[in-house]
């Protein structure tokens, strides 16, 4: 991860599953936007509050798209400039989902504290890891 002058900070965020990475092993994003992004999204879906989530990359055309059954998310990779194709897809429990973001969003927080960087978009990332750490 890096910062940049702007304060944004950019590194390197995929999704793993069942030996695929997605969109691709480097794909270079705006880490910190984009796990606050997940990390809500996520919540919204432990509380019920909602069934179905598009997890955005900030950069380019690829979504994550989960629904959920009961304790069950089944998560589907597209590629939104094709209308929406499928690229890949997988399925487990909704709570393991939510471990693999909230350790996701705490590594990109400790690299952020051991730097001491500091702005708007840690701030929020520090709002939404704390409120997934709660439901999990």
């Amino acid at each position: 991860m890096q910062q940049h002058a702007s304060g944004s900070i950019t590194g390197v965020v995929v999704w793993r599953f069942n030996g695929h990475v997605f969109p691709d092993e480097a794909w270079n994003d705006f880490v910190t936007v984009v796990l606050s992004w997940w990390t809500t999204a996520i919540v919204r879906l432990l509380n019920g509050n909602t069934t179905s989530e598009t997890m955005d990359f900030m950069d380019g055309p690829y979504s994550v798209l989960c629904n959920c059954v009961d304790n069950s998310v089944e998560c589907r990779f597209v590629d939104r400039r094709t209308e929406s194709r499928t690229l890949a897809s997988c399925s487990g429990e909704t709570r393991e989902l939510g471990r693999s973001i909230l350790a996701a969003g705490k590594n990109a927080l400790r690299f952020c504290h051991e730097r001491q960087w500091t702005n708007a978009d840690i701030q929020t990332l520090e709002k939404e890891v704390n409120a997934l750490r709660k439901l999990i």
